[in-house]
């Protein structure tokens, strides 16, 4: 989908998607590009690991970014419960200002 859309953008160059799953394998298309990005490095550095090492790193940085994430969404979770709460509040307080009203103004009614 995302080849067809941006497929032509730049004739000059090749439009490669890649996609790396946050609980999975990568891409195989993904995999075939880093492989050859990784090989091209390897043959500058003199170190054949260099596919370990990106893929390490990639990894890192999938848990980095989880981490981030899952501290990110239990805080907005636990704003989202405060105002909960808050309105909670507020409208018992209100219903009680309400009650309290009607009861004056029964007790008025009927007192006099």
């Amino acid at each position: 989908m995302k080849k067809k859309k941006y497929g032509n953008a730049l004739p000059s160059m090749e439009f490669l998607p890649i996609c790396i799953e946050v609980l999975g394998p990568m891409d195989p298309n993904t995999l075939k590009i880093l492989k050859a990005i990784c090989k091209m490095i390897s043959v500058r550095s003199g170190d054949s690991r260099e596919l370990f090492f990106a893929t390490n790193h990639i990894s890192c940085l999938l848990q980095r970014f989880l981490r981030v994430y899952v501290l990110e969404n239990i805080k907005l979770n636990a704003d989202i419960e405060k105002e909960k709460n808050r309105e909670e509040r507020k409208m018992k307080k209100e219903r009680e200002t309400e009650s309290k009203i009607s009861e004056m103004r029964y007790e008025d009614e009927y007192s006099g």
